[in-house]
């Protein structure tokens, strides 16, 4: 009877310790979609302009994720991002037009991305699980145009449309934070908050330089 009860305490420990060891898994793929509000840091100028939000979206596919361990991982991506940043104008003075003027002006930047970022998760709860998320994305610019739209008093609009120099690869820094939703399925569901600040320098025609593109989005995606 004394070795039937050890043999069931050794069984019971074996059990119990496997079911505390089981294997991290190590690699997972997905992919994220999302939307961005994109915003500029601004020059000082003597004009009298200020950065506006604007609306674009990004995709992130193919994502890979190593997990070194409970706590930490490494992730590596590639994507397309439609980014669009905007600055109201206040007050154009032209020489030779009395009308006064006030002013719009567009950027549009399109990109392929490739983020290189660590994760770090909290302690997992049922389900849910909260990391955060930092490092770096490199930008490969594929299209850029701008457009400027001036508002004369008299009710007269004029627009211009036209390409100008930007940086053709940038290197961002990558901030964010994201709630991972395990299923039985060997499937996540993720949502991520994204804050991203691109040095790059944009000159306009009548506004104020930029010396930073920023945007802050929202992605959701899943991964297997």
């Amino acid at each position: 009877m004394r070795a039937l009860i050890l043999l069931i305490i050794g069984l019971s420990t074996i059990s119990l310790s496997a079911q505390q060891e089981q294997p991290i898994k190590r690699i997972s793929t997905g992919i994220k979609i999302g939307t961005e509000i994109g915003f500029m840091g601004l020059e000082s100028s003597n004009f009298d302009a200020n950065t506006e939000a604007g609306v674009g979206y990004s995709i992130i596919v193919d994502f890979l994720e190593y997990q070194i361990n409970d706590q930490f991982s490494a992730n590596i991506g590639v994507g397309f991002t439609n980014r669009k940043y905007r600055q109201k104008i206040k007050s154009v003075s032209f020489v030779d037009i009395l009308a006064e003027a006030s002013g719009r002006e567009h950027l549009l930047i399109q990109n392929v991305e490739i983020p290189i970022t660590g994760k770090y998760y909290f302690e997992k709860k049922d389900s849910r699980q909260l990391y955060l998320i930092g490092g770096t994305t490199v930008y490969y610019n594929l299209r850029n145009s701008f457009q400027q739209e001036l508002f004369f008093s008299d009710g007269t609009i004029w627009e211009y449309n036209h390409q100008n120099d930007v940086k053709r690869t940038t290197l961002a820094a990558t901030f964010g934070a994201g709630l991972q939703f395990d299923t039985n399925y060997h499937i996540s569901y993720i949502i991520e908050p994204i804050l991203q600040i691109n040095p790059n320098q944009i000159s306009f025609l009548y506004g104020r330089d930029a010396n930073a593109l920023i945007s802050v989005g929202l992605m959701a995606g899943v991964k297997f």
